[in-house]
């Protein structure tokens, strides 16, 4: 092994560990160096076993111009959440998106690391979630969802009555609906509204989150596919189809793919989509609505959002304010949750201090009406049992009104001074949320940019902000 590769190995040894990722290093001769458990649990093959070994040895449908870590070494090419099918020689047909790139000692490329995730089980389940979503929806009207028509929205503000007026007009009709609003102002309500309003609402209605899903299984998500596709294919139904006849609700439109993009637009223009593996079109009568948090013009401006799709989806557009824009809202939301959690907590709490609702007027409201919500409720647990008013606001951070501009890094000199030796995991923990912190505050909480700026796949970046409780930072 190249001495300056093998430094490598022993000097990241114990990092590569503590992210918890299949990680893995070659040498130009393409033999494993550095080859960890998570890749070994993955390809059925015990970590002695494949080091030394070439890397082709362990893979039976790769070549040195098919394998990304050959061709890294060869050619130094780059591979950024590249997806690829492989068969171990166990049998095994791994799913798996990772990053390639090549090491270099100088000018010369003495190696290639790989970080991956096997996306196996999320395929298994996605499809297991779109073949009951085809059983539930599929002749059954009973599944048409039950509720009033406003679907919860609350307000007396002008602006807003003004805007659910225009929005139950567009509803009555069959055109795109495309809807607006800051993280927390309810743009799931005003989509349920817009469905059970229109000529559709006795049929599905299915709500999609583009951004829960890995890019490569978001086409055969959306159009379904056909046996032989790919490798495990089958004949199956994507959400436009079961969609048929009602309404399919695609959340978060600006993460998905510019080239994704364009088919959705297609068969929004054309009422036709084609499955992955086929050629042949399928005729469809569903009608989009489509939401996002980041304001469209800035989407397009930063090509997050196609222009004609933007100019197809914004025949109905629907803006909604945020609560610091509405806030004559506040006492009558704060009474609806204030009977509703004390219900749900069995307590007898029945009105609000009226100091507490001048308190709630002051602030901005960041997280808007779900960022209300939620403290009204964690203050309705801490608040004394026997107390009918609820005299005290109990927020996550001691200087809520501040809480956009909370940084993990503005914290106290003495912080960097260590009570006692911190391990080399801890140390990768803090330096990793550090990272997760700035990238997540530079994309203004988008996870797909955030994303995109670590360089690490988006379902990546999941788990780590559930791992690091980073959730107040993403725009959910």
């Amino acid at each position: 092994m190249d001495d300056k590769l093998k430094m490598v190995v022993e000097t990241m040894g114990d990092f590569l560990e503590a992210l918890k990722q299949p990680v893995a290093i070659i040498d130009k001769e393409g033999k494993y160096v550095y080859y960890n458990k998570y890749d070994a649990e993955i390809d059925h093959t015990p970590v002695k076993d494949a080091l030394g070994n070439h890397l082709l040895n362990s893979y039976t449908n790769l070549t040195e111009e098919t394998s990304t870590m050959l061709r890294a070494v060869k050619y130094g090419e780059k591979f950024i959440d590249q997806h690829q099918i492989y068969h171990t020689r166990s049998g095994k047909i791994v799913d798996y998106i990772h990053t390639t790139l090549p090491i270099y000692n100088g000018a010369n490329i003495i190696g290639a690391i790989e970080i991956g995730r096997d996306i196996g089980n999320i395929k298994e389940l996605t499809n297991q979630v779109l073949d009951l979503s085809a059983k539930l929806y599929a002749h059954d009207p009973e599944q048409k969802e039950m509720g009033n028509e406003d679907c919860g929205i609350i307000t007396h503000n002008i602006t807003m009555k003004k805007i659910l007026q225009e929005l139950d007009i567009y509803a009555r009709s069959n055109y795109p609906l495309l809807i607006y609003g800051e993280t927390g102002t309810g743009k799931e309500l005003f989509v349920k509204r817009a469905h059970r309003k229109s000529p559709r609402a006795d049929n599905a209605f299915i709500s999609f989150n583009c951004a829960a899903i890995p890019d490569t299984l978001l086409e055969s998500i959306l159009f379904g596919t056909t046996k032989g596709a790919f490798t495990g294919a089958e004949n199956r139904k994507g959400f436009f189809e079961i969609a048929d006849g009602g309404t399919l609700f695609l959340d978060e439109l600006n993460s998905m793919p510019i080239e994704i993009q364009a088919k959705l637009l297609r068969a929004i223009q054309e009422g036709q989509i084609m499955k992955l593996g086929t050629t042949k079109p399928i005729n469809i009568d569903v009608r989009v609505i489509a939401a996002m948090n980041e304001k469209p013009e800035e989407a397009v401006a930063n090509g997050h959002l196609r222009p004609d799709l933007f100019y197809r989806l914004s025949v109905g557009m629907i803006s909604i304010p945020p609560l610091r824009h509405r806030k004559d809202d506040i006492p009558l939301l704060a009474d609806y949750f204030i009977k509703k959690f004390s219900s749900e907590l069995n307590r007898k709490i029945r009105l609000v201090n009226p100091r507490i609702i001048r308190e709630m007027e002051q602030h901005d409201w960041p997280g808007n009406v779900r960022m209300l919500e939620n403290v009204i409720r964690r203050s309705i647990m801490l608040e004394a049992p026997d107390n009918i008013a609820l005299n005290e606001l109990h927020f996550i951070f001691p200087d809520h009104s501040q809480i956009e501009e909370t940084r993990v890094d503005q914290q106290p000199e003495s912080a960097g001074l260590m009570e006692e030796p911190l391990s080399l995991a801890d140390l990768v923990d803090a330096f990793e949320k550090d990272l997760l912190v700035k990238a997540l505050n530079t994309s203004r909480g988008n996870i797909k940019q955030a994303s995109h700026l670590l360089q690490i796949p988006r379902t990546t970046l999941q788990y780590k902000v559930k791992k690091f409780n980073l959730n107040y930072l993403c725009n959910n």
